[in-house]
């Protein structure tokens, strides 16, 4: 599955969109991971298996070699998008 054209727009009220760019694969083995970042360093992380989608979001440390969010996205707690608390 090639994900590089995919994008995501967060649209907060007041009109404050934020853009999200795909950065990071990880289709190694079930569940699959795709990392999402912007300009200003908020990441989002989307862990997908075969029956379900939940995601991650935070406003900083996603590139931390070993303690950034991507280093350790299988260790982390996803949800459905609509519990995320935006």
């Amino acid at each position: 599955m090639q994900v590089f054209d995919w994008n995501f727009t967060y649209h907060n009220k007041g009109g404050n969109d934020i853009g999200f760019m795909a950065s990071d694969i990880d289709e190694s083995a079930s569940p699959y991971y795709y990392g999402f970042v912007s300009h200003d360093g908020r990441w989002m992380i989307m862990e997908k298996t075969d029956t379900t989608v939940r995601y991650l979001m935070g406003q900083a440390d996603y590139k931390t070699a070993t303690t950034g969010a991507w280093a350790t996205r299988a260790a982390l707690t996803y949800k459905y998008f609509s519990d995320l608390g935006l």
